[in-house]
C-alpha cells in the first residue's frame, strides 16, 4: 500500500495547477529532498535511507523533473542545487552524515530561499514544487518555527511530503503537520531497510503510465 501511495502521489505527474500562467509546464517538477542527517540514525541505516532515495529518483520520470537535496542535522547544507535525474543520482549517494540534532525548520528555510526561490539554483521556472522530508522524528533545534517555516513553503505552492522512520515515532504530531495531508502525503515505514524495499516495489516508467489511486 505504501509503495501504491508513494508512486500515485509523489512520483504521478499528473498534478494541474490552477494558476492558468503554469499551465504550460504542468506535469514538470522541481523536487527537493529533505534527508535528516542526525544521530538518532545510524550511519548503516543513512546509507540505507540514501539507497531508498536514489531508487525512488530512477523510478521518476527523466523528461518531467529536476532533483535538489539538503542535508540537515544540527547544521544544515544544500548538497546539490537542481539538477536531471542520472546527475542526481550520482550526488545522493554522496550526502554527508553529520551525526547531530535535528533542525529541520532550518532545513525548511533554506529550501524555500536557497532553492525555490533563488532563479540560479535550476529550478524549472513556473513548475509545480514538491518537498520530500526523509526523518525519524521531530525536530530538535528551534522546533516552535519549524511548522511555520513548512507553512510557508505551503503557500509558496509547494507539497510537503513526509517519509516517517519507524513504528513509534518521536514527534509525530509535527510531521503529521508538516505534510499537506494525512492520507495523500505523509508515508510510514518501519525502518530504512523496509524503505528500500518498499521503493523497490514501485515499477519501473514504463509500467506507471496506467496509475490508479490507491
Amino acid at each position: 500500500m505504501t509503495a501504491e501511495k508513494i508512486l500515485f502521489f509523489f512520483l504521478n505527474s499528473v498534478r494541474r495547477s490552477q494558476n492558468r500562467e503554469k499551465r504550460q509546464t504542468s506535469g514538470m517538477f522541481n523536487v527537493v529532498y529533505l534527508v535528516d542527517s542526525s544521530r538518532s540514525i545510524r550511519l548503516k541505516d543513512f546509507k540505507k535511507g540514501l539507497r531508498a532515495i536514489k531508487l525512488l529518483t530512477r523510478k521518476a520520470r527523466r523528461e518531467s523533473n529536476v532533483f535538489a537535496a539538503i542535508t540537515f542535522s544540527t547544521d544544515v547544507e544544500v548538497s546539490f542545487n537542481f539538477t536531471n535525474q542520472r546527475d542526481a543520482e550520482r550526488k545522493i549517494e554522496k550526502l554527508p552524515y553529520m551525526r547531530d540534532k535535528t533542525n529541520t525548520q532550518l532545513a525548511l528555510e533554506k529550501c524555500k530561499t536557497e532553492l525555490l526561490e533563488n532563479p540560479n539554483s535550476g529550478l524549472i521556472k513556473g513548475a509545480e514544487s514538491k518537498v520530500l522530508i526523509v526523518t525519524d522524528g521531530q525536530s530538535n533545534v528551534k522546533s516552535e518555527l519549524t511548522l511555520n517555516k513548512a507553512q510557508a513553503l505551503k503557500q509558496s505552492n509547494t507539497e510537503i511530503f513526509v517519509v516517517a522512520i519507524g513504528y513509534h515515532v518521536y514527534g509525530m504530531s509535527e510531521l503529521l503537520d508538516l505534510a499537506s495531508t494525512v492520507d495523500s502525503h505523509l508515508f510510514r515505514v518501519q525502518d530504512m531497510k523496509s524503505f528500500v524495499e518498499i521503493v523497490k516495489l514501485i515499477p519501473p516508467i514504463r509500467y506507471q503510465r496506467e496509475v490508479k489511486r490507491p
